[in-house]
């Protein structure tokens, strides 16, 4: 292969994305003597290359940029407490700090896959440490391990608790946008 021929490869090869090293070593030179041959041939042709690789990866980070943005715009779900959809970056169950406020009051009232999540949790401290109750809840502790379904019941709000008031405030405001679970009030 002719010498004009091989720099020709070797320009089309890092044209296509290679680096210097990577062209150096498919050809057998240095990298230095690569950067050589491309300026004896176009002294141009290094920078133009390099800018057009600059520009690719400018584009890029505006392509991820952009990415990110649409997401953070997509709703992640919808407001337990209202209904509308959820923007807030790291929020799962509100749509606003101050519906998470009314969600932490009423939520073991109202997600029955939250309450039993916290009863079982409650239930595994309880049996790793035994000593520290008495034996009735030693013994609760053991029915809400063994999936006994009478411990994961809804039950009544304490009357004029705040988790009820909240509740009552709650149902009367948005429960007809809401699904409304049956409790006892």
């Amino acid at each position: 292969m002719s010498d004009p021929d091989r720099v020709k490869q070797m320009m089309d090869m890092y044209a296509d994305g290679a680096t210097l090293r990577q062209v150096a070593q498919k050809f057998g030179i240095s990298h230095e003597r690569v950067r050589q041959l491309f300026e004896n041939r176009d002294p141009t042709f290094t920078a133009k290359i390099a800018a057009g690789r600059e520009e690719a990866k400018i584009l890029q980070r505006a392509a991820k940029e952009q990415e990110r943005e649409n997401e953070r715009k997509r709703p992640k779900g919808v407001c337990r407490i209202c209904g509308d959809p959820i923007y807030r970056p790291r929020a799962k169950y509100t749509c606003s700090p101050e519906h998470q406020q009314i969600w932490n009051k009423i939520k073991l009232h109202i997600d029955s896959d939250i309450r039993r999540d916290h009863i079982v949790a409650e239930a595994k401290v309880i049996k790793a440490n035994e000593s520290k109750y008495t034996k009735s809840q030693v013994k609760w502790a053991n029915r809400v391990l063994s999936n006994d379904s009478s411990v994961f019941k809804p039950h009544a709000f304490v009357p004029k608790s705040d988790a009820h008031n909240t509740f009552q405030a709650w149902k009367k405001e948005f429960g007809h946008k809401v699904q409304v679970p049956d409790l006892h009030d």
